[in-house]
């Protein structure tokens, strides 16, 4: 105990420090206690990481890392919390003070600020990290001795470079993830080259910087462990529990950069046990060290037509645990890219897709099969009267049936043909540029034959039900019965030319129906028949002829 209070006192909030960490390891250890007695990890994974990853269902291997990251909190809280060590170097420079503020932000973003400003707005926090960390590049880079000024300005071009070119990226659809991990590997850069000036500086340890190297090759490792989350022995999403443990070595690299600044530069920073640290000795090794640091992650990089990594074992969930980077990339591109790593999931897929696209050739031919069918049992029941355009087709009705004639590029204000008068009417409304007709029938198909004169052809009333005619008006020179679209209304199956021919004008509109008896061998007949004749008339005036 004594030894603790020594130690506490060594430090400037020592203290205070210690019994925050005190009172994180009692509530661990309550945790601990309940995920023993009951089984359920919940309390453990939520003291561990802030939030429930674990549930009593997964209970079992995990609790060991859980503890282990338990015990690794504590100690990233004694090394954040404790603040410089005493006495404190007096008189610092105004760039050193502001060094260690904007470090002191990066550390309490990375504990609290960046959750919060999740809340708010994911781009806040992209700006607003990205901004404090750029201020921070350029003081740190500018505050390290003893490197000479060639040094410094590779180191800073690196680091603004992997800070600031990510962050209009990220807002440009179309940015693959190959470019943001080349530009990763500027940040990735400028820390090691920030490492090496920390060593021949002077004001920090040697276990800051043994740290910071940890954190630097921490995302290396995330491929290693994402490869390991495939086996049984990690649990769902091992792999960023692990990595969420290896992000307190970060944290802590920068709060003891913070601390260990207040001492003068070219002092080497005192060891814990009071004695003092050697000199840091000069010389080409660390050129070294930047070579190999900025080669080694190329490594992990194959060539294009190298081996291919295959995972066994990841079964149905290989593809679910694939997380989005948030690019433009659709299914079929992700479908692709993970054709090495989940072979057996992606070739069901594939064959899945195949059987989906035959079914949907096969759907294809039966429907023209039908619609070929359905316009061969029509006639045009005046076949030796010519019109100057004419045509004959099955006409698919929709629920209600009903149907129309209008000028489809009419777009003027003004009363229409309205279904509904129609059948107050009993089987026709017009008005205005288009015509509402209704039918017996609904939800099936009826012949429809078009004829457009010059000239008013004669009645031929015999064989029809109802003959009625009405007057329309053609502002763009058409009027057409509306064609069959998927998903639609009703509408001709068949090409059917539009009616006008004597362009922009008053026509009068003559619609001919008929029913038939059923055909009981053919239960696909048509069982109701409509004509329509159109020709040159001013009248508006509606005759019926036979109701």
């Amino acid at each position: 105990m004594t030894r603790i209070r020594a130690a506490a006192g060594r430090y400037r909030f020592g203290r205070a420090a210690a019994v925050v960490v005190a009172l994180y390891l009692t509530a661990a250890a309550v945790a601990v206690v309940l995920a023993a007695v009951s089984g359920d990890l919940s309390a453990l994974s939520t003291a561990a990481t802030a939030r429930v990853w674990i549930t009593s269902e997964q209970a079992g291997r995990p609790g060991p890392v859980l503890i282990g990251m338990c015990g690794l909190n504590a100690w990233m809280l004694w090394q954040v919390l404790r603040g410089p060590a005493l006495p404190r170097a007096g008189g610092s420079p105004s760039g050193v003070v502001w060094l260690r503020r904007l470090l002191y932000v990066n550390v309490a973003g990375d504990l609290v600020l960046r959750e919060l400003l999740d809340e708010v707005s994911d781009t806040a926090e992209d700006v607003a990290s990205a901004l404090v960390w750029a201020a921070t590049v350029i003081l740190l880079t500018r505050v390290v001795s003893g490197v000479s000024a060639g040094f410094r300005a590779i180191a800073l071009a690196l680091g603004l470079i992997g800070v600031l070119a990510p962050l209009p990226m990220s807002l440009i659809d179309g940015t693959d993830l190959q470019t943001v991990s080349l530009l990763g590997l500027a940040s990735f850069g400028w820390t090691v080259m920030i490492l090496i000036a920390q060593r021949r500086d002077g004001r920090w340890s040697d276990a800051t910087v043994d740290i910071g190297r940890i954190a630097l090759i921490a995302p290396l490792l995330f491929p290693l462990l994402n490869l390991a989350s495939q086996s049984e022995w990690l649990f769902f999403d091992g792999a960023g529990l692990l990595m969420s443990a290896l992000g307190v070595f970060g944290t802590v690299w920068l709060a003891r950069t913070a601390h260990e600044l207040a001492g003068p530069a070219g002092t080497p920073a005192p060891r814990p046990d009071g004695r003092p640290a050697p000199q840091p000795t000069p010389g080409r090794g660390p050129w070294l060290f930047v070579a190999v640091a900025l080669v080694l992650p190329l490594v992990v990089i194959d060539a294009e037509d190298g081996a291919l990594l295959r995972v066994a074992g990841a079964g149905e969930r290989c593809r679910e645990q694939v997380r989005s980077h948030g690019g433009p990339a659709d299914a079929s591109e992700l479908d692709t890219a993970l054709e090495s790593p989940c072979p057996d999931v992606i070739a069901r897929r594939a064959e899945e897709a195949r059987e989906q696209a035959r079914r949907e050739r096969e759907e294809e031919r039966e429907w023209a099969a039908w619609k070929a069918g359905a316009n061969a049992r029509c006639a045009d029941p005046w076949p030796r009267l010519r019109a100057g355009r004419q045509g004959t087709a099955a006409y698919l009705l929709s629920e209600g049936g009903g149907y129309a004639v209008h000028d489809d590029r009419d777009g003027t204000e003004g009363p229409d043909g309205d279904i509904f008068e129609a059948v107050r009417d009993g089987f026709i409304d017009a008005a205005g540029s288009s015509a509402a007709i209704t039918t017996h029938g609904e939800n099936a198909p009826m012949c429809l034959t078009v004829k457009a004169f010059d000239a008013a052809p004669p009645l031929r009333l015999k064989g029809w039900d109802r003959v009625v005619e009405v007057g329309l008006l053609s502002r763009s020179g058409r009027l057409v019965v509306p064609s069959y679209r998927e998903y639609e209304d009703g509408g001709a199956i068949g090409p059917l030319p539009h009616l006008a021919v004597d362009g922009p004008g008053r026509y009068r509109v003559r619609v001919y129906a008929r029913a038939f008896e059923r055909d009981e061998d053919d239960p696909d007949a048509p069982v109701e028949e409509h004509l329509i004749v159109v020709y040159p008339g001013r009248s508006a005036e509606k005759v019926v002829h036979r109701r």
